[in-house]
């Protein structure tokens, strides 16, 4: 592992899952300059947020990591640096209780961070549930700070996908590590892998089955239910759905046969193919109504 060296202190390549925040924003039509730079201003504030907790993450599992090859190069900082930043960090955010850009969701996110680092980390499937709720709390905040609701069904259905990722991103972790019963990365290993890719598979057909009542039957259970409704044609609708199913096949394969060989979110973001149809899949679902 690396010590800690100035020049790679700053995570930039983990700032682009917060650009989640923005989502509340674009998928209510509610793009406006007082909401862009509200949103970019909670952009910023949750980036020095979470560059600080993956410091914290690095020293607190430093011995740990020894054994994870997906963390061979972290950054460890001294144990004197951690106190000071998180301090700063509480300070900061009490700061922001005086300014429009507080939430108690970054509370709760910093909350569920200590909880998840110092003792959840490896509790079997509340693992997955909590890394899933690092992203839909992101998702909050951005709605929290321009004041737009959130309907159940947007968050059902990103919760969905955020189920998924989380436990890609343990298979990988078993795959490349080719982890045993009782290792110290995760609660998981080589024989967790077939629970694993199941209930992956299945909140992938749930997802899908959800996808498809909202986009192609117009069901007004749906409607009634998470209080929005497909504006777009069939046409739309079913390009929106080959595109998701396409997608998730492509990563799921490769996730499934040991092809990625980072954090699953880092690929996505970083793989050309699955990054250009993200977008598109992501500006297509504008359509849904918060």
């Amino acid at each position: 592992m690396k010590k800690s060296n100035l020049n790679n202190l700053i995570f930039i390549n983990k700032y682009p899952k917060n650009f989640l925040i923005f989502l509340p924003m674009i998928f209510s039509y509610n793009i406006n300059y007082l909401n862009t730079i509200t949103c970019l201003a909670g952009f910023i504030i949750f980036s020095l947020i979470v560059n600080i907790c993956y410091l914290t993450n690095n020293f607190v599992d430093h011995e740990i990591d020894k054994y994870n090859k997906l963390k061979s190069n972290c950054i460890i900082l001294k144990k004197n640096t951690i106190i000071f930043l998180n301090s700063f960090l509480f300070f900061f955010i009490l700061v922001l209780f005086f300014t429009d850009y507080f939430s108690f969701y970054l509370y709760l996110y910093l909350a569920l961070f200590y909880i998840y680092t110092f003792y959840l980390k490896k509790v079997f499937l509340i693992d997955i549930i909590i890394l899933s709720f690092f992203y839909i709390i992101r998702i909050y905040y951005g709605s929290d700070i321009i004041d737009e609701k959130i309907s159940v069904g947007f968050i059902i259905f990103f919760l969905l996908l955020f189920l998924i990722l989380a436990i890609y991103k343990r298979i990988t972790q078993i795959n490349i590590n080719k982890l045993k019963n009782n290792n110290k990365v995760v609660a998981y290993s080589v024989k967790s892998l077939k629970f694993l890719k199941y209930t992956s598979d299945c909140l992938i057909i749930f997802s899908i089955i959800f996808l498809a009542n909202f986009l192609l039957l117009n069901n007004s259970f749906f409607e009634n239910l998470f209080k929005f409704n497909f504006s777009g044609s069939l046409l739309q609708g079913f390009f929106i759905l080959i595109l998701y199913i396409l997608n998730f096949l492509r990563i799921r394969k490769l996730v499934f046969f040991n092809k990625v060989k980072k954090d699953i979110v880092d690929f996505i973001l970083f793989d050309p193919y699955s990054l250009l149809s993200s977008i598109a899949l992501v500006i297509v679902l504008g359509s849904l109504y918060l």
